[in-house]
């Protein structure tokens, strides 16, 4: 079963239009995948992150909700 997909590609629309070739545009890849999970799962209310940027580390608390869930990649 395929939750959501994601692309290198896609990454223009949020304003990144060159190096989609590198490591960083792979880890922003991840978060825009992640996010599409979240919000697929119904669960990007719960974990919002972090809605502004002031510069200090943010880790997101476990929450007890139930929803767990496993994740396997396979080629």
């Amino acid at each position: 079963m395929i939750l959501t997909s994601t692309y290198v590609h896609e990454l223009s629309q949020y304003g990144l239009d060159v190096g989609l070739t590198n490591y960083s545009a792979a880890y922003c890849t991840g978060l825009l995948l992640a996010r599409r999970v979240l919000k697929t799962l119904e669960m990007d209310e719960e974990y919002e992150g972090n809605v502004e940027a002031t510069g200090e580390d943010f880790s997101i608390e476990p929450i007890d909700t139930g929803q767990e869930f496993k994740f396997i990649a396979k080629q």
